[in-house]
């Protein structure tokens, strides 16, 4: 298999690992099978953050997502990576992991805050009962 043909089925895999720098981590460890690649490639993806677009993980109920790069349960708790590569160990009952929002389209949806409509919003996604709304400015909330 050349790298084209490899390139070709790691696009047809699961959308999440499509992400382009862990897409050419993954070629350069193909092409150079040594023991530093695959070094090298772990240490990228610990700092890489999760996807806020499809995650909302709210640790004591504050939304954390931005800030962290794994999240993995095992053994009764949740642990924790955060980007600066440091791991905490969660209650089950501290975090909650909600996936998969539904989009909803600010052109066509008023989002009332106080009785007040909020302005200047790009991204409205609905995770159960939380909503994450994204600013034109870049400012994330979640209700």
């Amino acid at each position: 298999m050349n790298t084209r043909e490899f390139v070709k089925l790691l696009l047809k895999s699961n959308p999440e690992e499509r992400n382009p720098l862990r897409i050419r981590l993954i070629i350069i460890a193909w092409i150079y099978p040594t023991q530093n690649s695959f070094l090298f490639i772990q240490r990228k993806e610990r700092y890489a953050k999760l996807n806020i677009d499809k995650h909302l993980i709210l640790i004591k109920g504050e939304d954390k997502t931005e800030s962290i790069s794994r999240c993995t349960y095992a053994n009764g708790k949740w642990h924790v990576v955060f980007a600066k590569d440091k791991t905490y160990s969660y209650n089950y009952n501290n975090v909650q992991w909600l996936k998969n929002p539904v989009s909803l389209d600010p052109a066509a949806t008023i989002v009332y805050r106080s009785d007040q409509p909020l302005s200047g919003i790009k991204k409205i996604l609905v995770f159960d009962d939380y909503i994450r709304i994204c600013f034109v400015t870049g400012f994330k909330k979640v209700y």
